[in-house]
């Protein structure tokens, strides 16, 4: 709490010039965007970043809080928005590359009319390979942190290779940490440390208590997201037992995927473990043979590549999140992957979601997991899975 106390002390003895209000023409333009109104709670929430930025001399240090899908990614774009205005840099951190690469297309999508240059920067891994049209990771890579050092890069988003001490800002103003209780308190305090001068606006729905404390102290502001977009379906959530192999439970499944399949909608499968996924995409594979959703005309080939699987383990695990996405439930109805869904993605066509042994998964990265569903207009099912027979950990059973 000392540290915290010291560095908030800091931050508030420091000056930086306010910034000029969005243009009317700006704000149009990112209402557009929008696609629907936003709430009083999301005016009040910009009004609250909007007056830090604006007529604060100090730099911003703001918590903003939410539900899953209330809307906080919209704060961060409407920040980045009016930092860009103002002549600065801006980082948005993201815990995972599938998150950075989504937060990528949507800030492209609304800050390029603006005249904001957007760029995705991720480290590069083993088993990576560039798509058709694009450069080399390593290259890419490069390309992108030369940009940020000669300010070509109005915004770049990216993972921990934001973190890098090896990367040179040439005018940043705004720092945005998405799911902030994803980063360990060494990654944030380092990320502060190098933004001391730096407006910076942190997101999370489900913040960790250190960060609580530190807003319940006083060190840091907050404002709260308290209802939903409009528009937006319920989610209804069902526990149910559940064991590979048994009939009743294989019919359940497959009735679960045909309702939301014939719909037109898509499936999230999420299992807890790596160990775990190839046992899930046989089981998963068997029951789309024996519904009535055959992809493929019937090819039991075509049933396996209808499942796509995203862990960490996956060479370019983003793109294909991006691919399912892109999709239809006739070619990719399921979507089998880890925890590495679990923050910021935004599918509004995937409706139900299956969380098979959810008594392995903490209470945090469920309610993630049910946010990922219930992003359109549809209802929406989340459904828990725990075993029918064997062992459960202690505490999910107390």
């Amino acid at each position: 709490r000392s540290r915290c106390r010291c560095a908030a002390a800091a931050r508030s003895r420091r000056d930086r010039p306010s910034l000029a209000p969005l243009s009317e023409a700006d704000e149009a333009s990112l209402d557009a965007g929008l696609g629907f109104e936003m709430t009083e709670g999301q005016r009040q929430c910009w009004r609250d970043v909007e007056e830090d930025l604006c007529r604060r001399r100090s730099p911003m240090d703001r918590l903003v809080f939410g539900d899953v899908g209330f809307g906080k990614t919209e704060m961060a774009i409407r920040a980045a928005a009016l930092a860009f205005r103002g002549g600065r840099q801006v980082a948005i951190l993201a815990p995972t590359t599938v998150l950075a690469r989504q937060h990528a297309a949507v800030f492209r999508r609304r800050l390029e009319p603006l005249g904001a240059s957007v760029e995705l920067l991720v480290a590069p891994r083993a088993g990576d390979v560039a798509a058709p049209g694009e450069l080399k990771p390593r290259t890419e890579a490069k390309r992108v942190r030369a940009a940020v050092a000669t300010g070509a890069a109005d915004v770049c988003i990216g993972t921990h290779a934001l973190l890098s001490p090896k990367l040179p800002w040439r005018r940043l103003g705004l720092a945005v940490v998405d799911e902030e209780q994803r980063f360990g308190v060494k990654q944030k305090e380092r990320f502060k440390a190098a933004c001391v001068d730096v407006d910076l606006l942190t997101l999370s729905a489900t913040p960790i208590p250190r960060t609580l404390g530190a807003a319940l102290a006083g060190l840091r502001d907050t404002s709260e997201l308290p209802e939903p977009p409009p528009g937006r379906g319920a989610t209804v959530s069902l526990v149910r037992r559940d064991q590979a192999g048994s009939a009743d439970d294989d019919a359940f499944l497959a009735e679960a995927i045909g309702r939301e399949l014939r719909r037109g909608g898509q499936c999230f499968y999420v299992v807890p473990r790596i160990a775990d996924v190839e046992d899930a995409k046989t089981r998963l594979a068997a029951i789309l043979r024996q519904s009535d959703h055959r992809p493929g005309g019937g090819d039991d080939d075509r049933d396996d590549d209808a499942i796509s699987v995203a862990h960490g383990r996956v060479p370019n695990a983003g793109r294909v999140v991006a691919d399912f996405a892109a999709g239809d439930n006739a070619t990719k109805p399921i979507l089998l992957a880890t925890t590495l869904v679990e923050n910021g993605l935004d599918l509004p066509k995937c409706n139900t979601i299956f969380i098979q042994d959810a008594h392995k998964f903490g209470l945090a990265s469920l309610h993630q997991l049910r946010g990922r569903v219930g992003r359109g207009d549809r209802r929406a099912v989340a459904i828990f899975l725990h075993p029918r027979f064997g062992e459960r950990t202690r505490t999910p059973r107390r």
